[in-house]
């Protein structure tokens, strides 16, 4: 592998891992009894590998994050 590439997979790794850790600080708003919207951060955090290394590098950056979190949760 190439040095960037290397640099790109411990970046958006990184960047996954504060995503994962912001997704589970997000707040509920609930609207007349039913959950409504939920509001956090990590969203800002996920959309950095699109814009630091391209789309095509960030839509598999924000689909394995997706992945990860559904597991999670």
């Amino acid at each position: 592998m190439k040095k960037i590439d290397i640099h790109k997979l411990t970046l958006s790794s990184v960047l996954i891992a504060i995503a994962l850790v912001l997704s589970t600080m997000s707040y509920m708003i609930y609207f007349s009894g039913g959950a409504g919207m939920r509001i956090g951060f990590s969203s800002y955090i996920s959309v950095l590998p699109a814009f630091l290394f391209g789309p095509l590098w960030g839509g598999l950056t924000m689909g394995i994050m997706d992945v990860l979190a559904f597991i999670i949760k």
